[in-house]
């Protein structure tokens, strides 16, 4: 049986909580990547798990969407000493 590790899941998580952050605040992927100077498709590769987010690039698009970075970290960062 194949378990996550805990990178996995953190990257899972950030990618569910910027896609759910990106929808409250009505921000498109172009807008967000321009802001971030990256291309629509960068973000995309991010955003599908191709590429993960650097902590960089999540404190700047919690910047942009204006939400503290924990909330793009969601749980997974609090249940990581579990």
């Amino acid at each position: 049986m194949h378990s996550e590790s805990l990178a996995q899941r953190v990257s899972g998580a950030v990618q569910r909580n910027v896609r759910a952050e990106m929808a409250r605040s009505k921000a498109s992927q172009t807008r967000l990547a321009t802001s971030l100077g990256w291309t629509q498709a960068s973000l995309s590769r991010r955003l599908n798990g191709y590429v993960p987010f650097t902590v960089e690039e999540v404190a700047a698009i919690a910047e942009y969407l204006r939400v503290p970075v924990a909330v793009l970290l969601g749980d997974e960062v609090l249940r990581a000493g579990a």
